[in-house]
């Protein structure tokens, strides 16, 4: 198994806990210059929208918006340049989820750069 293969394998088990495709956004050349670590992952992540979470429907919306609380969220949507006039329920839980991504994200990156670094030893 090549490097770039094993590193295709890794990144799939990682993706389980974070329950979003991270390899949906990777070309095959893409692992290639990770493991010669030419790119940082999240550099690549962030030109797709991977980060970008879709929340349709009121009901999910709410259930979101609620299990953080209201005033969290609004806090959450003016620190992404929102005001509670200007945004819907949906675009709020979207904003949520997508934060929630990102932030389960940076606790994992860590663990494919070490995963890399043993690759190149």
């Amino acid at each position: 198994m090549t490097k770039q293969q094993k590193l295709e394998k890794f990144i799939s088990e990682i993706e389980k806990d974070l329950h979003h495709e991270i390899t949906y956004y990777l070309y095959p050349e893409d692992y290639k210059d990770l493991v010669n670590q030419e790119i940082d992952l999240i550099d690549l992540l962030e030109n797709t929208d991977f980060f970008n979470v879709d929340i349709i429907g009121i009901t999910k919306a709410n259930k979101i918006i609620n299990d953080i609380g209201f005033n969290s969220a609004i806090e959450i949507a003016k620190d992404y340049g929102y005001s509670i006039h200007d945004i819907d329920r949906e675009a709020l839980a979207s904003i949520i989820e997508s934060q929630k991504l990102r932030n389960k994200f940076d606790v994992i990156e860590g663990s494919i750069k070490d995963y890399i670094d043993k690759l190149n030893e």
